[in-house]
């Protein structure tokens, strides 16, 4: 039986210092590590990684993930690794312009802060700077291996132990965690589509006016088309053009991970496509592919002795189709946080708090989670689909419906102006428009009105 060293312990005038552990240093859990450490809590994170990761390529920030990095202190040192795309771009997939859009409507709108695009390393990298900053101890090599949940007990490969006043499962979407809170393996399955992943070095297109102009003046660029999808832009710090193509799984990935593939399988899949996709895959003999997996919905995120709780990936993976996993994931970590730093010390008010995130959390994960699944079927010829309109239409319903009653009929007549979602104001709104700071406050306004007398 392990002996459990516990992380709480009293500061020099007498509080006691609240302590978490963190399972898994990915941008969910150093967002949460983060946030806690300047609440002052007591934060160690385990990763079972031998080292921080630098896998992965770009990753969208949208404007709902920047406002979370701005109020995290770290933004400026975001916005000097990453690219501001000054428009959005929609085509069909034989090129021809659907929809073009400048970015710098979020300000202008009210939203408050960009849309960048970073690479995933950077940003890992900037997160795990700020935590060590603070205060963070994180421990590598350290794969957990069971929890006591009603303890907060951590037992690590190695037999060690570890004790927090609340545990953070934020391990992914192979997350050991879940499994050990839901008592089964509910390992993820296949979605029925794979990616495929280029790397284009600047250099190889400045040749060509027409892939020149992929990269300057800087764009997010979608071609739209039967089953399938692209989505370019450019990593200026990296200098490479960051191409991402998915497809039906029939032609094959991995489902464990970025491996490398075989590009003249692209040229085969895309040769009907606009010639500029065509030119781009000349240019470059690497691909890397994968397969996009899925959970089935997750309704436990947290135990029922407020000991532990799901974070991220862990507790829902979302299909990448609108640019939001990694921006939900961060989301959920912060708003966490800040209900946290507010209900001090963690006593046995916890379990409740922890039923109020839940709960808030819900509706809008499902939501982003289901609208990214939907947008699986916007894939038309031309770009735009009455049926994938309708489905989306009775989703965005549910949604406006619990939020403000919106019009039917408006909603209707709205949704069906624009050729895929995040070209929609109104799905702008609801998504990119989300401020965590206001939602924590809403939830521990209705926390404490829920639940008297918080202790």
């Amino acid at each position: 039986m392990s002996t459990y060293g516990s992380l709480s312990h009293h500061g020099g005038n007498g509080e006691s210092i609240c302590s978490v552990l963190i399972v898994g240093a990915g941008l969910t859990g150093l967002t949460a590590a983060i946030r806690l450490r300047q609440a002052n809590f007591q934060v160690v994170v385990l990763e079972r990684a031998s080292a921080l990761q630098k896998l992965g390529a770009g990753l969208q920030i949208p404007p709902n993930c920047s406002r979370v990095l701005r109020e995290l202190g770290v933004m400026e040192k975001v916005e000097a690794a990453a690219t501001a795309p000054k428009a959005l771009i929609v085509r069909s997939y034989v090129g021809s312009q659907l929809h073009h859009q400048t970015i710098n409507f979020q300000q202008a709108k009210g939203y408050g802060d960009a849309h960048l695009v970073i690479h995933r390393a950077d940003i890992a990298r900037i997160l795990y700077e700020e935590a060590l900053r603070l205060g963070v101890r994180i421990l590598f090599d350290a794969r957990v291996v069971d929890i006591n949940f009603d303890l907060g007990c951590v037992q690590l490969h190695t037999g060690e132990g570890m004790r927090a006043d609340l545990v953070l499962g934020a391990d992914g979407e192979h997350s050991v965690c879940r499994h050990l809170l839901l008592g089964s393996n509910n390992a993820p399955s296949s979605s029925g589509n794979v990616v495929y992943r280029l790397m284009i070095p600047s250099s190889a297109l400045t040749a060509d006016a027409a892939l020149q102009a992929l990269i300057s003046p800087a764009s997010i660029q979608a071609w739209y088309g039967p089953g399938s999808h692209i989505i370019c832009y450019h990593l200026d710090r990296q200098k490479v053009l960051n191409v991402v193509m998915t497809l039906p799984a029939a032609h094959g990935a991995s489902p464990t991970g970025p491996q490398p593939a075989d590009v003249q399988v692209l040229r085969d899949y895309f040769r009907d496509w606009d010639p500029t996709i065509q030119r781009l895959m000349e240019l470059t003999e690497l691909a890397q592919s994968w397969t996009l997996l899925e959970h089935e919905t997750c309704w436990q995120w947290a135990h029922p002795s407020g000991r532990f709780i799901l974070l991220g990936d862990s507790a829902h993976t979302i299909l990448p189709y609108m640019a939001q996993g990694a921006a939900i994931a961060i989301e959920s970590a912060f708003i966490l946080a800040e209900l946290l730093a507010r209900q001090r010390p963690l006593g046995p008010a916890l379990p409740d708090l922890l039923r109020a995130f839940t709960a808030s959390r819900m509706l809008r994960v499902l939501c982003i989670k289901n609208w990214s699944k939907a947008m699986e079927g916007a894939f038309e010829p031309v770009g735009h689909s009455v049926d994938w309109a309708r489905s989306w239409f009775d989703m965005m319903r549910d949604y406006r419906d619990r939020e403000d009653h919106l019009n039917e009929q408006q909603l209707w007549k709205e949704s069906n102006k624009f050729p895929y979602p995040l070209t929609d104001p109104m799905v702008q709104d609801l998504v990119w428009g989300f401020d965590p700071q206001q939602a924590a406050v809403s939830v521990w306004r209705q926390y404490t009105r829920t639940y008297a007398n918080p202790i």
